[in-house]
């Protein structure tokens, strides 16, 4: 998995040559000698997903799934905006992301917390689930812990058994969220941001 997309890059100036004088852009020359120069960056023609078998795409999909996991649980850095868009798959079926302006940070604790929130839902273990969530956070005096440990009790046996197909981490971590503030559970701030 590579952090960068594969480019090959030029440097385009006016007409692709020097300018005679440095230039600022503004038709005044540059104060420190610098040249009017704008990066262009040419990306080879990417295939169509339909081009790939479904094999290739559900391995184009674990390795992604793979780093993201490798960045919340091993690094505790990790890229905070992968949508699609920030995803190019090369011909030869390599996943690529770009845009690394978001980049988040985690520590030790929160994210072995977070493996065991993911596994409390993976192992149908509602119970476990809300006591670690509570650990990340903590209870307000307005909190209702048996509430929410009842509340997470019916909630994670119906998604559970979910296909990762189906599976979808944002929805299922809003839900949590609504049901924590919901019972008086204020959440960390590492995990609404």
């Amino acid at each position: 998995m590579n952090r960068t997309a594969r480019t090959n890059t030029r440097t385009n100036t006016r007409a692709n040559k020097r300018p005679t004088r440095p230039h600022t852009g503004r038709g005044r020359p540059a104060a420190s000698g610098g040249e009017f120069a704008l990066p262009v960056t040419h990306t080879p023609a990417l295939p169509p997903v339909e081009d790939f078998s479904e094999e290739q795409r559900e391995q184009i999909g674990r390795d992604l799934m793979s780093f993201m996991f490798w960045g919340y649980f091993v690094d505790r850095k990790f890229h905070a905006d992968p949508h699609p868009g920030n995803v190019f798959i090369s011909p030869d079926g390599e996943a690529n992301l770009i845009d690394w302006g978001m980049v988040g940070k985690i520590d030790l604790n929160l994210s072995i917390s977070l493996a065991v929130v993911l596994l409390s839902m993976g192992l149908n273990d509602g119970t476990s689930l809300a006591r670690t969530w509570i650990e990340m956070g903590r209870a307000t005096k307005r909190a209702d812990i048996a509430g929410f440990i009842n509340d997470m009790g019916r909630f994670v046996p119906g998604i559970a058994g979910q296909s990762l197909e189906r599976f979808n981490f944002g929805v299922q971590l809003t839900s949590i969220l609504k049901f924590s503030s919901k019972r008086g559970i204020a959440t960390s701030p590492m995990v609404r941001e």
